[in-house]
């Protein structure tokens, strides 16, 4: 009896020890993995026009600042929690101590659009699960717009990762692609070709092409939303908004209260951005919205 009490209790501690150590070495495996990337061919312009379109795709669309900061300088604190590590948000100016004082031309695309640093490696907590969608004009848009922004001094340490952080890197490769904002390079298929983004205008297509950039990541794929924490609500005609006008849609946005007088959800909403949509943009949103199917997802209470 004695014998086999201690069996169950090497296996009770062994167990977890090769589940610990199987998941280490994956999640180690998948930081130091180095990413060969097609190159693509881009021609960076230099007009006024293209580069008030990239500082719109950084600012508002993209969202940059949100975690990089105002001007871009990185914040050395963007994830500090003991045992999840210090994940800081790299200073993309152009100064020595930004990386925007190495990157060609390809590393910023391999950067914005498959979450791959410099050295080939998977960048963390990046926006690339949305911004995969950019085109190619798109993304020499903001590359040229990266070129001419100020240099800022910020030394920005590395990152380090605590024991708690290496399972949510498995965990990612079993979130859908749309959802993923841990590792994004674990999922995204780096072999696509982009399909040209349609002309801006107030139609369907460039409103998909909006959604894709700014709403899929919180709202899900079918932008039906969810019940837990940082997902957005349901956003297609089968939710709130099915009761709402195009225009009160647009003074949602712009003013972050529905027409029912409630609050959009700030803590997860990037509502102080993306007022800045012009209303030819929330337009097309909006079109794109009324032309998908209508989702009924019931919330949890307080959602």
């Amino acid at each position: 009896m004695k014998q086999k009490a201690l069996g169950c209790l090497a296996l009770l501690i062994a167990v977890p020890l090769l589940c610990g150590g199987l998941v280490f070495a994956f999640s180690e495996y998948q930081i130091r993995r180095v990413y060969d990337i097609p190159a693509v061919s881009l021609t960076i312009p230099a007009d006024e026009a293209s580069l008030a379109r990239g500082k719109h795709l950084v600012e508002v669309i993209g969202g940059c600042p949100e975690c990089h900061g105002y001007r871009l300088q990185g914040r050395p604190d963007f994830l500090n929690v003991p045992l999840i590590g210090q994940i800081p948000a790299a200073n993309l100016t152009p100064h020595q101590t930004g990386v925007g004082s190495v990157y060609t031309t390809a590393d910023w695309e391999r950067a914005i659009r498959h979450g791959v640093g410099h050295d080939g490696r998977a960048l963390i907590g990046v926006s690339s699960s949305a911004l995969q969608h950019l085109s190619d004009a798109d993304v020499s848009a903001i590359i040229a717009y990266m070129q001419i922004i100020p240099p800022g001094k910020r030394e920005i340490p590395p990152r380090q990762l605590g024991l708690l952080a290496r399972p949510f890197i498995l965990i990612s490769l079993l979130l859908p692609e749309a959802e993923n904002d841990i590792m994004p390079a674990l999922v995204i298929d780096h072999y696509a070709s982009q399909p040209p983004a349609p002309e801006p205008g107030i139609t369907v297509a460039y409103g998909r092409y909006l959604v894709l950039l700014t709403c899929v990541e919180c709202h899900k794929a079918d932008l039906g939303g969810g019940s837990e924490p940082g997902e957005g609500m349901n956003i297609t005609t089968g939710g709130n908004l099915g009761h709402w006008t195009e225009t009160e849609f647009i003074w949602a946005i712009k003013t972050g209260r529905t027409p029912e007088g409630n609050s959009l959800n700030v803590t997860y909403m990037p509502q102080d951005r993306l007022r800045h949509l012009t209303e030819d943009e929330l337009k097309a949103i909006w079109l794109y919205i009324q032309s998908i199917p209508p989702v009924v997802r019931e919330r949890a209470p307080g959602q």
